[in-house]
């Protein structure tokens, strides 16, 4: 099987200006042929620029997998949030489809008061799921009809917080345009989980199979020594991931999928990029 070896984060700008030629060559010279891009222009691309992206990057076979959904909060029972949420998803879908993207990549947003992925108990409610349920059913077909899938990103803080909640939700939206990322250190929040991680990602796998789209995150996670739980994000290679387990979830993507590093920056980014190319063609992925 192949993937397209992909980046997030790093030396990707916040603005579609700052895509340059000589930041495409380094892209091609690290071998990434797909990104996941945070832009925070939506209209400027929607008006031009997101050719020019597009362009530039396809001419080193390059493409944007992912886009950003501008952080909707799609489970807020309030009518005046919900609506600016789906604002937010409509200018995503917009951007996505103007840079030639796959898909928008967007988590479901939070009760918490500052931040997207925070945690709250109101997030793990039935009034939080059916809210997200009845937003993802009107936004799925608006991306449908901009040919782009809508892709969740998991976290265990939020409403899509483990693999049985989450096909919970997509079966009941049942929409052929949801997709749920493939990002197991986002559903991770026990230690058995960390030490027992293939049998972990292996139920991801089993229960979520089915809705994941072409797409998957790449990083580790590691439990920290302090005396109250902390799971911390590492570079690929340097935790508990068991990436037998992994890359198997991986080959039911699809040929093409995605394989994206992300939240990595400065001269960590390189040789995450090494690992991860490591790791795979270890576990029988070849990287295009």
């Amino acid at each position: 099987m192949s993937m397209r070896l992909g980046l997030a984060n790093g030396p990707l700008p916040a603005t579609s200006d700052g895509f340059t030629a000589e930041l495409a060559d380094q892209l091609q010279g690290w071998g990434i042929h797909a990104l996941a891009l945070h832009l925070q222009d939506a209209d400027v691309i929607v008006g031009g620029a997101g050719r020019r992206v597009r362009d530039l990057l396809a001419a080193r076979d390059i493409r944007v997998v992912q886009s950003t959904g501008f952080a909707p909060n799609l489970v807020d029972p309030d009518p005046d949030v919900r609506r600016e949420a789906h604002a937010r998803i409509r200018r995503g879908l917009a951007a996505a489809e103007a840079l030639g993207a796959v898909m928008v990549n967007t988590g479901v947003g939070s009760y918490h008061p500052t931040f997207a992925y925070g945690p709250h108990p109101a997030n793990h409610t039935s009034v939080a799921v059916d809210t997200l349920v009845e937003n993802l059913r009107v936004l799925c077909g608006e991306a449908q009809d901009r040919g782009l899938l809508l892709s969740l990103e998991p976290h265990v803080q939020t409403t899509i917080s483990d693999p049985d909640t989450i096909a919970a939700i997509a079966a009941a939206v049942d929409h052929p345009a949801l997709r749920v990322n493939f990002d197991p250190v986002n559903l991770v929040g026990t230690l058995p989980e960390v030490f027992d991680a293939a049998a972990a990602i292996g139920r991801m796998g089993a229960r979520m199979g089915s809705f994941l789209g072409p797409s998957a995150h790449v990083k580790d996670i590691r439990p920290l020594p302090e005396l109250v739980l902390h799971l911390a994000e590492v570079s690929p290679g340097e935790g508990y991931v068991d990436w037998a387990a992994y890359f198997e979830v991986c080959r039911s993507l699809g040929e093409g999928a995605a394989l994206i590093v992300e939240h990595l920056h400065g001269d960590a980014v390189e040789p995450a990029i090494a690992a991860t190319i490591q790791l795979a063609q270890r576990h029988g992925i070849a990287l295009e």
